[in-house]
């Protein structure tokens, strides 16, 4: 099967609507440092994505940051739409599937709202 991802490469995940001034961040609040944020683009070691194969054609993704002990996860609540970096476990929160929707977009989808 074709690799999607270089493993041993670091990625910036912008949004369409924000193009690629900004980028998915970790906010560095010296307590939790899980809270996601979009960020003016630069070299920064939150930004720096690592896109992980775990399994059935799901990612798991972490940053340069907090490296592969953190991911990126659902927050578990009545909601189930909110975004934040926890202890990487076998959640199916945890577990993204990468598609491409458009020619240069791609488009980030958690197994667990399984759309």
């Amino acid at each position: 099967a074709k690799r999607l991802f270089d493993e041993n490469s670091y990625y910036h995940l912008t949004t369409r609507w924000q193009d690629d001034d900004k980028s998915l961040d970790i906010v560095n609040d010296d307590k939790n440092n899980n809270q996601l944020i979009l960020s003016k683009t630069g070299n920064y070691s939150g930004q720096h994505w690592k896109i992980t194969s775990v399994k059935d054609g799901y990612f798991r993704l972490s940053t340069r940051w907090q490296g592969a002990g953190k991911s990126l996860d659902i927050v578990n609540d009545a909601g189930k739409n909110k975004l934040m970096l926890a202890d990487s476990d076998d959640h199916s929160s945890q577990y993204w599937r990468i598609t491409l929707p458009e020619i240069n977009y791609y488009r980030l989808t958690s197994k667990l709202q399984r759309l």
